[in-house]
């Protein structure tokens, strides 16, 4: 089981409707940037999201097998 460590927050912001943000809040800025991306190539929110979800998904894995660096 995969900790539950960061989160894909909705925002607000139309320029920014999703960032993924890790353990402290903190977001995670080259998420951001290919969500910037997808956004330029006119991608609808809901691949944004999916793909936000994946990536939420990898974060936490790589989290466990200690490939990123977690604060602390």
């Amino acid at each position: 089981m995969l900790p539950q460590i960061g989160a894909l927050v909705t925002t607000t912001d139309t320029m920014w409707p999703y960032v993924l943000v890790d353990g402290e809040g903190v977001v995670v800025v080259p998420v951001s940037e290919f969500f910037a991306e997808l956004q330029a190539c006119a991608r609808p929110l809901t691949t944004i999201c999916s793909y936000g979800m994946d990536l939420l998904r990898w974060w936490r894995f790589l989290l466990c097998t200690k490939q990123v660096d977690t604060p602390g």
